[in-house]
Protein backbone atom coordinates (compact mmCIF):
# COMPACT_ATOMS: atom_id res chain seq x y z
CA UNK A 1 0.00 0.00 0.00
CA UNK A 2 1.20 3.20 -0.97
CA UNK A 3 2.07 6.09 1.78
CA UNK A 4 -0.85 8.39 2.49
CA UNK A 5 -0.01 11.98 3.25
CA UNK A 6 -1.44 13.37 6.11
CA UNK A 7 -3.86 15.87 5.34
CA UNK A 8 -3.56 18.94 7.31
CA UNK A 9 -7.58 19.90 7.61
CA UNK A 10 -9.19 17.85 10.09
CA UNK A 11 -11.34 15.18 8.86
CA UNK A 12 -10.26 15.03 5.58
CA UNK A 13 -9.49 10.89 4.34
CA UNK A 14 -7.26 9.79 2.29
CA UNK A 15 -7.86 5.72 1.46
CA UNK A 16 -6.14 3.45 -1.73
CA UNK A 17 -8.31 1.13 -3.93
CA UNK A 18 -6.46 -1.56 -5.89
CA UNK A 19 -6.39 -1.73 -9.26
CA UNK A 20 -7.00 -5.63 -10.24
CA UNK A 21 -5.39 -5.45 -13.67
CA UNK A 22 -5.31 -8.56 -16.29
CA UNK A 23 -5.41 -9.31 -20.13
CA UNK A 24 -9.16 -7.91 -20.26
CA UNK A 25 -8.59 -4.83 -18.59
CA UNK A 26 -8.84 -3.07 -15.30
CA UNK A 27 -10.74 -3.38 -12.09
CA UNK A 28 -11.14 -1.02 -9.46
CA UNK A 29 -13.65 -0.44 -6.67
CA UNK A 30 -13.76 3.11 -6.16
CA UNK A 31 -15.91 3.69 -3.17
CA UNK A 32 -16.99 1.25 0.19
CA UNK A 33 -19.44 2.72 2.60
CA UNK A 34 -17.97 0.24 5.44
CA UNK A 35 -14.75 1.63 7.38
CA UNK A 36 -11.49 1.02 5.33
CA UNK A 37 -9.40 0.29 9.01
CA UNK A 38 -8.86 2.50 10.16
CA UNK A 39 -10.32 5.15 8.61
CA UNK A 40 -13.93 6.08 9.03
CA UNK A 41 -15.77 6.99 5.33
CA UNK A 42 -19.33 7.92 4.61
CA UNK A 43 -22.00 5.04 5.40
CA UNK A 44 -24.65 5.65 2.75
CA UNK A 45 -24.16 6.66 -0.46
CA UNK A 46 -26.43 8.27 -2.21
CA UNK A 47 -25.32 9.90 -6.10
CA UNK A 48 -22.43 9.07 -8.01
CA UNK A 49 -21.05 11.73 -9.81
CA UNK A 50 -18.71 11.38 -13.54
CA UNK A 51 -16.68 14.61 -14.99
CA UNK A 52 -14.97 14.73 -17.59
CA UNK A 53 -13.29 17.80 -17.95
CA UNK A 54 -10.88 19.98 -20.55
CA UNK A 55 -7.39 20.43 -19.66
CA UNK A 56 -6.87 23.57 -17.78
CA UNK A 57 -10.23 23.77 -15.70
CA UNK A 58 -11.07 25.11 -12.48
CA UNK A 59 -14.16 23.60 -10.75
CA UNK A 60 -15.71 24.83 -7.77
CA UNK A 61 -14.44 25.17 -4.99
CA UNK A 62 -17.87 23.85 -3.84
CA UNK A 63 -19.77 23.21 -0.43
CA UNK A 64 -22.87 22.83 0.93
CA UNK A 65 -24.90 24.69 3.47
CA UNK A 66 -26.63 20.85 4.84
CA UNK A 67 -23.83 18.68 6.14
CA UNK A 68 -22.54 16.44 2.76
CA UNK A 69 -19.31 13.69 2.70
CA UNK A 70 -18.16 13.62 -0.52
CA UNK A 71 -15.34 10.90 -1.39
CA UNK A 72 -13.01 11.84 -5.06
CA UNK A 73 -11.07 9.24 -7.35
CA UNK A 74 -9.23 10.41 -10.30
CA UNK A 75 -9.63 7.90 -13.24
CA UNK A 76 -7.79 9.34 -16.08
CA UNK A 77 -5.48 12.13 -16.34
CA UNK A 78 -3.51 14.83 -13.53
CA UNK A 79 -6.12 16.80 -11.47
CA UNK A 80 -5.25 18.59 -8.05
CA UNK A 81 -7.55 18.79 -5.68
CA UNK A 82 -7.81 22.24 -3.56
CA UNK A 83 -9.46 21.85 -0.39
CA UNK A 84 -10.38 24.42 1.94
CA UNK A 85 -11.68 24.69 5.67
CA UNK A 86 -15.18 26.89 6.08
CA UNK A 87 -16.31 25.25 9.36
CA UNK A 88 -15.51 28.25 11.37
CA UNK A 89 -15.00 26.31 15.00
CA UNK A 90 -12.59 23.86 13.11
CA UNK A 91 -9.09 24.31 14.58
CA UNK A 92 -7.58 23.75 10.77
CA UNK A 93 -10.56 27.16 9.54
CA UNK A 94 -9.33 28.63 6.73
CA UNK A 95 -6.65 26.00 5.53
CA UNK A 96 -5.95 25.07 2.13
CA UNK A 97 -4.52 22.01 1.31
CA UNK A 98 -3.83 21.24 -2.26
CA UNK A 99 -3.66 17.40 -2.91
CA UNK A 100 -2.25 15.59 -6.06
CA UNK A 101 -4.58 12.44 -7.36
CA UNK A 102 -2.37 9.63 -8.65
CA UNK A 103 -1.90 6.33 -8.77
CA UNK A 104 0.75 4.34 -6.81
CA UNK A 105 2.17 0.74 -7.01
CA UNK A 106 -1.27 -0.31 -8.44
CA UNK A 107 -3.44 2.02 -6.34
CA UNK A 108 -5.65 4.62 -6.83
CA UNK A 109 -5.99 6.96 -4.78
CA UNK A 110 -9.40 8.47 -2.93
CA UNK A 111 -9.99 11.96 -1.13
CA UNK A 112 -12.64 11.68 1.35
CA UNK A 113 -13.85 15.26 2.27
CA UNK A 114 -15.98 15.83 5.35
CA UNK A 115 -18.86 18.30 5.52
CA UNK A 116 -18.36 21.83 4.85
CA UNK A 117 -15.01 21.70 3.59
CA UNK A 118 -14.86 23.12 0.15
CA UNK A 119 -13.73 21.32 -2.60
CA UNK A 120 -12.28 22.15 -6.20
CA UNK A 121 -10.93 20.45 -8.88
CA UNK A 122 -7.53 21.93 -10.90
CA UNK A 123 -6.91 19.80 -14.39
CA UNK A 124 -4.27 19.92 -16.11
CA UNK A 125 -4.58 17.37 -18.50
CA UNK A 126 -8.33 15.80 -19.93
CA UNK A 127 -9.18 14.25 -17.02
CA UNK A 128 -12.18 11.94 -15.97
CA UNK A 129 -13.35 11.59 -12.55
CA UNK A 130 -16.01 9.92 -10.18
CA UNK A 131 -17.46 11.05 -6.80
CA UNK A 132 -20.25 9.98 -4.45
CA UNK A 133 -21.71 12.01 -2.03
CA UNK A 134 -23.90 10.91 0.83
CA UNK A 135 -27.22 13.40 -0.08
CA UNK A 136 -28.59 14.38 -3.27
CA UNK A 137 -27.04 17.39 -4.90
CA UNK A 138 -29.32 20.16 -3.92
CA UNK A 139 -28.60 23.51 -5.84
CA UNK A 140 -30.83 25.24 -3.33
CA UNK A 141 -27.88 24.84 -0.64
CA UNK A 142 -24.43 24.49 -2.80
CA UNK A 143 -21.96 27.70 -2.23
CA UNK A 144 -19.33 28.57 -4.42
CA UNK A 145 -16.36 29.83 -2.21
CA UNK A 146 -13.78 31.97 -4.69
CA UNK A 147 -10.43 30.82 -3.96
CA UNK A 148 -9.49 34.30 -5.36
CA UNK A 149 -10.85 36.07 -2.21
CA UNK A 150 -8.66 38.77 -0.32
CA UNK A 151 -10.02 37.81 2.87
CA UNK A 152 -7.85 34.23 2.76
CA UNK A 153 -5.30 34.26 0.12
CA UNK A 154 -4.91 31.37 -1.82
CA UNK A 155 -2.61 31.65 -4.56
CA UNK A 156 -3.28 30.04 -8.01
CA UNK A 157 -0.41 30.94 -10.30
CA UNK A 158 -2.12 29.20 -13.40
CA UNK A 159 -4.69 30.71 -15.60
CA UNK A 160 -7.90 28.34 -16.31
CA UNK A 161 -11.24 28.27 -17.57
CA UNK A 162 -13.51 28.89 -14.61
CA UNK A 163 -17.56 28.80 -14.36
CA UNK A 164 -18.97 32.31 -13.95
CA UNK A 165 -20.24 30.51 -11.03
CA UNK A 166 -17.11 29.64 -9.59
CA UNK A 167 -15.83 33.36 -10.51
CA UNK A 168 -19.18 34.70 -8.61
CA UNK A 169 -18.40 32.74 -5.04
CA UNK A 170 -18.60 33.69 -1.95
CA UNK A 171 -15.10 34.71 0.51
CA UNK A 172 -14.66 31.61 3.32
CA UNK A 173 -15.64 34.04 5.66
CA UNK A 174 -18.88 34.10 4.08
CA UNK A 175 -18.98 30.81 3.60
CA UNK A 176 -18.16 29.80 7.51
CA UNK A 177 -21.25 32.69 7.80
CA UNK A 178 -23.72 31.44 5.87
CA UNK A 179 -23.26 27.55 6.88
CA UNK A 180 -23.58 28.59 10.37
CA UNK A 181 -26.81 30.59 10.02
CA UNK A 182 -28.27 27.90 8.27
CA UNK A 183 -27.82 24.71 10.49
CA UNK A 184 -28.57 26.95 13.90
CA UNK A 185 -31.93 28.23 12.12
Amino acid sequence: MPNTPTPPIKGVKITWQKIHEDDRGQFTTAFLTEPVAPVEVMSVISQVNFIKTKRNVLRGAHVSLKPQHKAFMVLKGTVRQRLVDCRKGSPTYGKCWDVDHKVVDGYRMVVHVPPFVASAIISYTKATLVYATDTLYDPDVELSVNLYTQDKTFDILETFTVSEKDKNGVSVTTAGDKIDEYNHC
